[in-house]
């Protein structure tokens, strides 16, 4: 079989394991959930609240591409921020709409690279902006794990407890996998050489990069304003869409307090970033109903929530589905200057 056919048919049967993971998982997420009396929660809610927080998940996007324009101007890499704006929706698509193994993070990188010389600088600064989104979406939680009423019943410690205790097994299979996946890997020919491959190049050309590496983490580290500003934008953008949740969680009713959000949210976006399903389609939902439910939360409600996440989810993926559809996804003009970073 040519190389070419070999690889589009493990790309389908990946595509296929990561639509059967979503089905599975949505399954098990509404199993044991009433669906007419779920249906008729979500029918109450008020359509103003949902608005709202359709437009506190635009701000969000919108926030996130500035800091990311933001981080490539401190490479002196200047894309426009409306040109980032568009990529970065575009990757929200394709992270939360496409039945696609590239993840929107990969995109952005993609694309910026086509348009600059500083092609390592570039990719860096895609992922020092999803490092800043994981270390906000941490920090959240703990501060939010500080703030659990002393007196819940519901304390952090004893959810978690509870929930290693639940998921044993899975967290067993999971950490089990991990190795075995790794040993796999070695052990078959064409990784192997891949991975003497990947060794060979870091030996010829990793001084460079490792030199070119040590620059970009200098100017980053030699900006801890800016980087306190980024963690701010961060914290602020997730914090809204948050309370927008919060908002829809007391209209469909749900009276636990914000905080619970602060930390049920965050995990549920964490470990739904796991490249097993499509978007974490079904990921989510099963935590965030097994969240809830460690306090008190009736499952119905429970899914309610989660399909409205989801609902917002896929209506802001709409904006980047368009901008690829009509090809607006490529920016007419890039311009790098080098000698005007942002101060």
């Amino acid at each position: 079989m040519p190389e070419s056919k070999k690889s589009n048919t493990r790309r389908y049967i990946l595509l296929v394991l990561r639509v059967a993971i979503a089905a599975m998982a949505m399954y098990l997420a509404g199993r044991n959930v009433n669906w007419s009396r779920t249906w008729e929660i979500v029918k109450g809610l008020n359509l103003g609240i949902l608005a709202i927080a359709l437009l506190l998940l635009f701000i969000n996007q919108t926030i996130v591409a500035t800091r990311w324009y933001l981080l490539l101007r401190l490479q002196s890499i200047d894309i426009g921020l409306i040109p980032a704006i568009k990529l970065t929706f575009l990757g929200f698509s394709y992270n939360n709409f496409l039945p696609s193994s590239v993840g929107g993070d990969v995109l952005r990188a993609w694309y910026v690279t086509k348009h600059t010389p500083k092609r390592l600088e570039a990719v860096l600064s895609v992922f020092i902006d999803r490092l800043i989104g994981l270390g906000g979406l941490v920090l959240s939680a703990i501060i939010a794990y500080l703030l659990f009423p002393k007196t819940s019943g519901a304390l952090p410690s004893k959810i978690l407890l509870d929930l290693l205790t639940k998921y044993k097994w899975a967290i067993i299979a999971l950490a089990s996998a991990i190795p075995i996946i790794l040993v796999v890997a070695v052990l078959l020919p064409k990784t192997r050489r891949l991975l003497k491959l990947g060794y060979a190049y870091m030996i010829t050309t990793g001084r460079h990069i490792l030199v070119k590496l040590s620059k970009v983490a200098f100017l980053y580290c030699c900006r801890p304003m800016w980087m306190l500003v980024f963690l701010a934008m961060t914290l602020f953008c997730q914090t809204i869409f948050i309370f927008g949740l919060w908002l829809i969680g007391r209209e469909l009713g749900i009276t636990v307090g914000f905080v619970y959000y602060l930390v049920f949210i965050p995990i549920s976006w964490v470990i739904g970033m796991l490249p097993i399903s499509i978007g974490g389609l079904g990921v989510m939902e099963v935590v965030l109903i097994g969240l809830f439910g460690l306090v008190g939360v009736n499952e119905n409600n429970a899914f309610a929530v989660a399909i409205c996440q989801r609902f917002l989810f896929w209506a802001v993926s709409l904006p980047g589905l368009f901008i690829h559809i009509v090809g607006a996804h490529i920016p007419e003009e890039f311009s790098v200057d080098y000698e005007k970073p942002i101060n």
